[in-house]
């Protein structure tokens, strides 16, 4: 019997390819402005929120499952092992090539190997990724010297995979909780239901436990696609330590929410909190069905909390990114058609080389079964999902009431007859010292209207009543002093403008 060379599914990953490589093409020959949606003022969207952020912690699984083998000693999940490796493996080879994409000059992604800055959180995570990515390569090796029957470099790597394991259990934790790092110099611009002090913890509980639901979600499509005997007391296992999980990012979550004060947005109406009560419900849910055996013992009831798991992990690395982001830049963002297919094209390739690696290296025990099945047709029908259901799931168009704030400083150019008639002060006058009275003279109509400022680059979109309160305690003047200062003689810095002596604002 001869198979089929043109199939639906073949041609459906066939048509995802093509557009990807010709949207690639597009995107380095053009620039990115050529295929997405980005600005100086929402530098970072799909690219970054979904095949960065959400790559890196879709491939937890892989220091998840290698701490628990080998440093836990719990070798029964052992066969789980090489295909989590592999996934994890080619998650980050895609998050970095995810990141070439994004990047404006892609050619000095070279630059932290030799340009290092040890203050920088992003820095981290490169060099994170970059060593991890390589200690994944060795973690995956002896599957390949398996099949190619070099059995002296095997025990070569087998001699050094306990201090390879540890480094590679130690670099995840790193740099998962640094992604949830780079946020926390953005107080002023990310939402409140996701700003918080302790948001790389988060991103870290929350790897562990996307981890735990990929090595279900995995090993139960391997099973339906690839014909192989699913371990399902391993993963009730697996999804009893999900319910844990679950348990302490929730309870940590909506106890650093009430310490806080930010518990009140949840309820404020707004599309963020709409967001936020959808990922929630992804997380919660699945956590209190597996408290059921009827649900934890059942193939279905597993595959499907897991996958509501990651959706749930999925949609809070996009609200990190992009949606608690919206407000405040003053902008709406919605990825463009070249940014999904882009993504859409990753996850393809992601796809096509675990079916090949299936096909020819020994990545799960030795069983076959007589039955064939058109792999390539069930992962297409995936695919489109996915590309219908993508979009929709991550992002949703806030109404017209919720865009006003943000809409009006974006569209309105105010020229200095319109800020007069706004009633702007010509000059402002700010009080430094609580105790002492201390006077400083603000000459605004010079800076914002001599010197040409736009109101956002000095203001925020949101009112002051938004964070200050009525009482104005001596603590708050002093904080806003330092802050003043910082912001006036910040910007006279970045723009090379002598701001002179100190005296120049400062009467005595």
């Amino acid at each position: 019997m001869t198979r089929k060379i043109f199939t639906p599914g073949r041609l459906i990953i066939s048509v995802i390819c093509v557009a990807g490589i010709i949207t690639t093409f597009v995107r380095f020959a053009k620039g990115l402005g050529a295929v997405t949606n980005l600005s100086d003022r929402f530098p970072w969207g799909l690219w970054v929120g979904f095949d960065v952020l959400c790559g890196v912690a879709l491939a937890a699984g892989g220091f998840v499952m290698t701490a628990s083998v080998y440093l836990l000693n719990l070798r029964k999940y052992q066969p789980l092992l090489r295909p989590t490796i592999l996934t994890a493996f080619l998650g980050y080879i895609l998050v970095s090539t995810g990141l070439i994409y994004d990047l404006g000059k892609p050619y000095n992604i070279w630059h932290p190997l030799i340009m290092w800055n040890a203050h920088s959180a992003m820095f981290e995570v490169a060099w994170c990724v970059m060593l991890y990515s390589t200690v994944l390569a060795l973690e995956f090796s002896p599957i390949l010297f398996e099949h190619l029957r070099m059995e002296r470099a095997k025990r070569i790597i087998h001699a050094i995979e306990i201090p390879v394991v540890i480094a590679g259990v130690v670099l995840s934790t790193l740099h998962q909780s640094s992604l949830g790092t780079l946020f926390l110099i953005v107080p002023d611009r990310l939402h409140p239901l996701w700003y918080t002090p302790v948001l790389p913890v988060l991103f870290f509980i929350s790897a562990i436990t996307v981890g735990l639901a990929m090595v279900i979600v995995e090993s139960s499509l391997s099973s339906k696609f690839f014909h192989r005997s699913l371990k399902l007391d391993l993963l009730i296992d697996m999804g009893r330590f999900l319910i844990i999980a679950l348990m302490l990012y929730l309870a940590v979550r909506f106890q650093d929410l009430i310490f806080r004060g930010s518990i009140k947005h949840v309820f404020s109406g707004g599309y963020e909190s709409a967001f936020f009560a959808a990922e929630i419900f992804l997380m919660l849910a699945p956590m209190v069905a597996l408290m059921f055996k009827r649900i934890i013992v059942s193939r279905r009831g597993l595959f499907f909390c897991a996958l509501s798991v990651i959706g749930g992990v999925v949609l809070n690395r996009l609200d990190v990114a992009i949606v608690g982001m919206m407000r405040s830049a003053g902008v709406y963002y919605f990825p463009s058609a070249g940014e999904i297919t882009v993504s859409i094209f990753l996850v393809t390739v992601g796809i096509i080389i675990f079916a090949l690696a299936d096909k020819y290296l020994p990545l799960f025990p030795m069983e076959k079964e007589a039955k064939e099945t058109n792999t390539m047709k069930q992962a297409a029908v995936i695919l489109m999902v996915l590309f219908m259901v993508m979009p929709l799931l991550s992002y949703a168009e806030p109404t017209e009431k919720e865009q006003s704030a943000a809409v009006k400083v974006r569209l309105q150019k105010l020229s200095i007859d319109d800020r007069k008639a706004a009633e702007t002060p010509e000059v402002v006058i700010y009080k430094t010292d609580y105790k002492k009275g201390t006077l400083v003279k603000f000459n605004h109509k010079m800076h914002a209207g001599d010197y040409g400022l736009k109101c956002i680059e000095c203001h925020h979109v949101e009112k002051c009543a938004h964070c200050h309160g009525q009482d104005t305690t001596p603590m708050m003047v002093e904080e806003s002093k330092i802050a003043l200062h910082e912001t006036c003689m910040g910007c006279h810095r970045a723009m090379g403008v002598n701001p002179r002596q100190c005296d120049t604002c400062h009467k005595q």
